[in-house]
């Protein structure tokens, strides 16, 4: 995990500690998953990612009943949610938002070309 929940707590995250682990696990694979890993070797992990990480959990928590409302109606009870494709979406926002900029080991994090 790129991020302790003391650091968590720091960042303004108010998750108790069991929903931060598992959420905080998940937000670290899906970084993973944007760089490449290019993280996992890195002694220093970078304050972006830490942020980044703080608001995945967050966005995480609040996402976890199948999607966002996109529509509500009261008097015949309807309700529209966005799929996974919005929470994706979402998601890739929250990333590229955090570590469009930042490099490690002078590779960008979110390079998708080929690492010599």
């Amino acid at each position: 995990m790129y991020i302790t929940y003391k650091e968590y707590t720091s960042l303004g995250g108010k998750l108790d500690v069991d929903s931060f682990e598992r959420l905080a696990f998940k937000a670290s694979r899906v970084i993973d998953l944007h760089t490449h890993s290019r993280l996992k070797d890195v002694s220093c992990v970078p304050q972006a990612v830490k942020y980044a990480c703080t608001e995945l959990v967050d966005f995480m928590s609040e996402h976890t009943d199948g999607g966002t409302v996109k529509s509500f109606s009261t008097d015949g009870y309807s309700e529209s949610r966005g799929g996974a494709a919005e929470i994706s979406a979402a998601q890739e926002d929250i990333i590229y938002s955090y570590l469009a900029e930042v490099c490690v080991n002078g590779v960008p994090l979110l390079y998708k070309g080929v690492d010599c």
